[in-house]
């Protein structure tokens, strides 16, 4: 069974046995000088010492061999210049009003929408949610969407139509019904019926 104990430097700790060598934070010691570093653990065959007040009698005692340091890096992390932005037109003149200039430049740019970021050409809108908006047995006006769809999921019946998007649209007034024909779904919009006021 080997013999071995673990010393703690430099904020680590090391296994070490008789006759290696170890690689360590720098210690202030020159190379030559004797260096005796406090133990952690000590293992001896089957026999383990973890007792602090044992173990404060022992200790690992070396040599420093030399200072070293780890090689140097050929290829240094260096920021790329194709990435950075570049400013638009001529070099600015290396005077006040040229800063002033840029700085207005950089204002007209912002977004006109409290928290959130706008496109260049300023027609940005929310998205068209899909589905089905009038649901059966609603009354709806001529005009209204009944339902937006990729494709028809929906086909039109009586007095809907279909925009060029798919969307499904009331031609007239009246109470949406939802039904199957020749094996499709179907929406039309028949007209409601009197009303008691």
């Amino acid at each position: 069974m080997a013999t071995y104990a673990i010393v703690k430097t430099g904020g680590k700790q090391y296994k070490v046995a008789e006759g290696d060598v170890l690689k360590v934070e720098k210690l202030d010691f020159e190379p030559g000088a004797k260096v005796t570093l406090p133990v952690a653990l000590v293992v001896d065959g089957a026999k383990v010492t973890t007792d602090a007040a044992a173990l404060a009698k022992m200790a690992v005692t070396g040599e420093v061999l030399e200072h070293t340091k780890r090689p140097k890096d050929p290829y240094p992390q260096v920021q790329e210049q194709d990435r950075l932005p570049q400013a638009a037109g001529p070099p600015a003149a290396a005077d006040g009003a040229a800063g002033h200039r840029n700085q207005v430049a950089e204002a007209t740019d912002m977004a006109h929408k409290k928290g959130a970021s706008s496109s260049r050409n300023g027609r940005d809108s929310a998205a068209q949610r899909l589905g089905v908006k009038r649901f059966g047995g609603q009354v709806v006006k001529a005009g209204e969407i009944l339902v937006r769809q990729r494709g028809t999921k929906f086909h039109p019946g009586i007095n809907v139509g279909r925009g060029g998007d798919d969307t499904l649209f009331a031609r007239a007034a009246g109470a949406v019904q939802f039904g199957v024909k020749r094996g499709r779904k179907t929406v039309s919009v028949v007209p409601a019926g009197p009303t008691a006021d």
